[in-house]
């Protein structure tokens, strides 16, 4: 949905645009926070926005770190100007979402550090963030990043295995590169894990019941993440109003 609405900031862009969804008058705010990894999750909650009468903002910028460090200039701005709407809008909750992918390293003096010397600042920077977003008065939650795909699920589907099984793989480990976790231990905010969802018992199918679950090697299929709804807004802090 908001990819398809124009909403997913990129390349040059600083600033997202209105991306509001709900009931635009509701003092019930809820806004949802981060780079691609947060967006995946928007589609299942704006049917509860419209249900539950939230004034829904989606702010999201692809491959953007959140964490509050000096990463490349675009997305560092945008970056500000996201909090200080975020900070404009006094929301009740905010959910924020963001992949832990190498590519995510700290920028000195105009070279990118190695991800293992970024990692500190980047937990570090992750747990400033929250606390700034938690100063605004709304409760967080942080959606965990999932696993890379050794390779394309839906792309080895379509290429018509011998075996369903053979477009399944183990999940990779996540915690060596986990700044959304140790990060939202840091500043004390609760986070939810969804790739038992997808993964159970570590194994990651390329569709379950039907419906096929990724649509490439790191992100869940819209379709996907809509069936996900009720275990997602299951788990949602209450919001106020």
């Amino acid at each position: 949905m908001l990819h398809a609405d124009g909403c997913m900031a990129w390349a040059e862009d600083t600033t997202s645009g209105r991306c509001t969804y709900g009931n635009l008058a509701s003092d019930r705010r809820v806004v949802v926070f981060g780079d691609s990894r947060a967006m995946q999750y928007f589609d299942p909650l704006e049917p509860a926005a419209v249900r539950r009468d939230w004034r829904l903002v989606g702010l999201v910028r692809g491959n953007c770190l959140v964490a509050q460090v000096r990463y490349e200039k675009y997305c560092d701005i945008w970056r500000e100007n996201s909090l200080r709407r975020i900070e404009r809008e006094k929301p009740d909750l905010v959910i924020v979402g963001s992949a832990t992918k190498s590519m995510y390293r700290v920028t000195r003096d105009t070279r990118q550090m190695r991800r293992s010397a970024s990692q500190p600042l980047i937990v570090r920077g992750f747990a400033s963030t929250l606390r700034r977003l938690r100063a605004t008065g709304a409760r967080l939650l942080v959606i965990r990043d999932q696993s890379l795909a050794p390779f394309s699920p839906p792309v080895c589907l379509v290429e018509g295995p011998a075996s369903f099984d053979e477009c399944a793989y183990r999940a990779g480990p996540r915690l060596p590169k986990a700044f959304d976790l140790k990060g939202a231990l840091r500043a004390g905010v609760r986070t939810i894990d969804p790739q038992p969802v997808f993964c159970p018992a570590g194994i990651c199918a390329p569709a379950l019941n039907g419906t096929v679950v990724f649509r490439d090697s790191y992100h869940l299929s819209a379709t996907f993440a809509r069936t996900m709804r009720n275990w997602l807004v299951s788990r949602l802090p209450p919001v106020r109003g």
